[in-house]
């Protein structure tokens, strides 16, 4: 089937970019900050490695929700990428209608890092990151953290976004043997 193209004006384009939009697969994670002494969390699939050197990933809140409040006033936040099971809880946290502060985290396996924010203990990564830069594009803010401090769990499958849904990883389409380029990924020390 060829791509349907669209040049369309207005909320007609909005409609068409977001199914179009919704093709791009993303991981998924639990964006958590604290404030306070309390920690706040929000799912995100918007998260983005934006460089190697420095090491900065990139997340992306609505203007205006609880989250983009949290981590402007905070300054840090720890990145959770979820695994494959976690689905429920990339659900629970992105319902705006949930507690927040440790009332928000009941039945939630935490690592306390006080005054750190926590780390899912079952996060197939996590990333300790530090707000180096927040910029406004369009309905979103940009929070671009340096990262000070990250692990992996390497046997842990991935949870992912894609055509709002969340999915598995299927199997490998690229040819075995690895290749040198594929390799390297084997033995990346990220």
């Amino acid at each position: 089937m060829a791509v349907d193209w669209a040049e369309l004006p207005g909320e007609k384009l909005q409609q068409v970019f977001r199914g179009a939009a919704g093709q791009i697969a993303s991981g998924v994670a639990i964006v958590i900050t604290m404030v306070d002494g309390e920690p706040h969390a929000a799912t995100a699939s918007s998260g983005v490695v934006a460089s190697l050197d420095p090491p900065l990933l990139a997340v992306f809140f609505s203007l205006g929700s609880r989250m983009h409040e949290w981590l402007t006033r905070s300054g840090s936040f720890t990145v959770n990428l979820l695994g494959q099971p976690d689905h429920g809880l990339a659900r629970r946290f992105a319902n705006p209608a949930r507690s927040s502060g440790w009332a928000g985290f009941a039945g939630v396996e935490l690592r306390r890092r006080d005054p750190a924010p926590p780390i899912l203990v079952q996060a197939a990564a996590c990333f300790d990151c530090l707000v180096r830069q927040v910029v406004t594009m369009g309905d979103h803010g940009c929070f671009v953290g340096e990262v000070v401090g990250c692990g992996r769990d390497p046997d842990a499958p991935p949870l992912l976004y894609y055509r709002g849904r969340f999915h598995g990883l299927g199997p490998p389409v690229a040819p075995a043997p690895w290749s040198p380029l594929d390799r390297i990924d084997l033995v990346a020390d990220w």
